[in-house]
């Protein structure tokens, strides 16, 4: 209401036209928002989530708001690290349609290290940003990576972690129907999304980080998924719909915004 009514004040200012339009290039749009597309496609019914990567639950994260306010959203977190664990728990708390697993994901189920910066370079290294607890990986070249010129290696160890097969983990947590599925896994994304079994699921939408794969597993995603989804690129993301669900003004729109599969034929 505010805008719309700041809208028309503008507009009735010499020149008001130009300075609005002006404005409106200036603000980033809603909808390039993964959040607005999430709302747009998955409503407040009974639906099925699950979050691989969920880190904290809260911190810089595009569920945390969705998930709180959708109270018929049934969810099942996984987050491999143990002091990420504990925070995702007390963040989401103990509401029975949500439930959590303390794991890594694999294609083989057996433990494995896994790398992340330790407790000690927050206490060491001045100022550095909280943002540096998200980064952990199955892999230690990729930790180094994203945390050189700021992190000395020292400050990289690693934990043995229990890990599950997708499969697995959907049988533990009898997993039948699956409506949004979120990967954010460092660089070991498209290892868990190829697990998914397109005969049995079909999620209406998909978001897994893009950034860190390769150009073998980005075609390889674009091939696997392309078939049933229509997949955008949105920031860090690829986030995919269903062809079934997608409208034509949201195709339009959606588009812009840099088609990347190699069926986007509506």
């Amino acid at each position: 209401m505010l805008k719309g009514l700041l809208k028309t004040i503008i507009l009735k200012l010499p020149f008001g036209r130009p300075i609005a339009d002006a404005i409106k290039r200036q603000l980033p749009s809603y909808k390039t928002s993964i959040p607005y597309w999430i709302k747009k496609y998955i409503h407040n019914a009974e639906v099925n989530v699950v979050q691989i990567g969920a880190f904290d639950g809260a911190t810089e994260d595009h569920l945390f708001d969705l998930i709180r306010r959708n109270n018929k959203w049934n969810v099942l977190f996984v987050e491999p690290v143990p002091e990420s664990f504990k925070a995702l728990k007390q963040n989401y708390g103990n509401a029975s349609r949500f439930s959590f697993e303390n794991a890594g994901i694999n294609k083989t189920g057996e433990s494995q290290p896994f790398y992340k910066i330790s407790d000690k370079a927050f206490l060491d290294i001045d100022d550095l940003s909280i943002s540096y607890r998200q980064i952990s990986s199955f892999s230690l070249a990729h930790v180094k990576a994203l945390s050189k010129d700021v992190i000395p290696e020292n400050y990289i160890h690693s934990i043995d972690i229990n890990c599950l097969s997708l499969n697995d983990l959907f049988k533990k947590h009898k997993i039948d129907a699956l409506d949004l599925f979120v990967i954010d896994a460092e660089g070991y994304d498209w290892e868990i999304v190829s697990q998914l079994d397109l005969n049995l699921y079909q999620p209406k939408v998909i978001i897994f980080e893009a950034v860190n794969l390769n150009q073998d597993e980005l075609s390889e995603a674009k091939n696997n998924l392309g078939k049933l989804y229509f997949i955008f690129k949105m920031g860090i993301n690829y986030v995919c719909f269903r062809k079934d669900i997608v409208k034509q003004n949201d195709y339009n729109h959606l588009n812009k915004l840099k088609a990347i599969s190699f069926n986007n034929d509506h």
